[in-house]
């Protein structure tokens, strides 16, 4: 990220949410962003998202003054991605439309679906939001290597215990 010193997570979340909902696009918040709405205490990086099958295609248009990775495949060996990166006042947000993960223990390649019907809503600056439902995203940090995802993942049952 070349901005993190000015980035404004607020006004990037505001702007892409709005864009989303212009284009009537399905999405969710998911990654650290998510965690740390249940409580992880490591600073935010990213906006992470989900979003419907062809919902790139629908926002692009707006969008595309913003873009910093086009939209394609990223995949690195270990996973396998179709979405893209944008960067708002200095806030990067990842989009993704499809996610797989390549199994360590099969080594095949598995479909993170994820229904996004089933998000839990919540108010973030002011705004209510689709985000990861926390049993949901504390499965998907497991496939993830780093302390920050071990961070992430005892701040959310932090937050299940307490809820």
């Amino acid at each position: 990220m070349k901005n993190m010193e000015k980035r404004n997570t607020k006004d990037a979340l505001r702007w892409i949410v709005g864009v989303l909902k212009k284009h009537k696009v399905v999405f969710e918040i998911r990654g650290g962003f998510a965690a740390k709405i249940y409580g992880s205490p490591r600073e935010l990086r990213d906006i992470d998202m989900r979003i419907e099958k062809d919902g790139i295609n629908k926002i692009l248009a707006d969008v595309k003054n913003f873009i910093t990775h086009s939209p394609g495949v990223f995949n690195d060996g270990k996973w396998d991605v179709y979405g893209m990166t944008l960067e708002y006042k200095g806030q990067e947000i990842d989009i993704c439309e499809k996610v797989k993960l390549l199994n360590s223990v099969t080594q095949r390649w598995e479909n993170l679906e994820v229904d996004l019907t089933k998000s839990v809503i919540k108010e973030i600056y002011g705004i209510k939001i689709p985000i990861a439902r926390p049993e949901e995203l504390m499965e998907y940090k497991r496939h993830l290597s780093g302390d920050h995802q071990t961070e992430d993942i005892e701040a959310i049952k932090n937050y299940l215990k307490a809820n």
